[in-house]
């Protein structure tokens, strides 16, 4: 299959493509909701042709793997995030979770064999995506082609990874930010996404599943 996606694309769109399949296995997560956006946006940036007509004046701002490529697109809070050399660049990163009761003590039921219950709570995930540019008009287009991308596909991809909804929230105007010696724009998005968190609660210690008490008589 790999070799056949390799006729017609370019090896680093395959790679990331793949690896976005195998993220959306995993079972729901902050971290895996965060990848999966962040590896979204390389597939969508990696190419000028995904970015329709209205935006081909941005076609110089594109992702590969390479040390040096003409848009950076990655995780926030990385050591190297808000140097000068990684930008352009649009990254992804955690705005905040807020949980929400399901049931009763949170309670999702007893596994199987009743060894254990699961604990569920529905999780509000915000993931907050800069983009960063030289001109402000260009980091809000980067931040407009997001939009655009992830109401059209992001919502769907997304479901089928567990979510419960997703939901772009909105960019505000260019912040300027200063990091010396040049100076650059940020257009931060927040991005909403909802899913159950559910987690496993087992018993350690030995259970006793049945209390016998033997009488003797004599």
């Amino acid at each position: 299959m790999s070799e056949q996606l390799l006729s017609d694309f370019e090896k680093h769109e395959v790679d990331t493509t793949l690896a976005l399949k195998d993220c959306m296995a995993l079972p729901p997560s902050s971290s895996k909701f965060r990848r999966i956006v962040m590896l979204f946006l390389r597939g969508h940036f990696s190419n000028a042709a995904n970015y329709g007509a209205e935006y081909q004046h941005m076609s110089c701002y594109t992702w590969n793997d390479s040390k040096n490529p003409s848009l950076h697109v990655g995780f926030t809070h990385l050591p190297d995030d808000d140097s000068p050399d990684n930008y352009p660049g649009v990254y992804v990163g955690f705005g905040g979770v807020t949980k929400t009761r399901l049931a009763i003590a949170n309670d999702g039921g007893l596994t199987d064999d009743y060894s254990g219950n699961y604990i569920s709570k529905q999780n509000d995930l915000t993931i907050v995506i800069n983009h960063v540019a030289k001109e402000a008009g260009d980091a809000y287009d980067l931040a407009d082609m997001s939009d655009m991308i992830l109401t059209a596909m992001g919502h769907q991809l997304l479901l089928q990874s567990g979510a419960l909804s997703c939901e772009v929230e909105g960019y505000a105007e260019p912040k300027k930010e200063v990091p010396s010696p040049d100076r650059y724009y940020t257009v931060a998005m927040t991005l909403k996404i909802s899913y159950t968190h559910v987690v496993t609660r087992f018993v350690e210690s030995h259970r006793i599943r049945r209390i016998s008490t033997l009488v003797t008589t004599s």
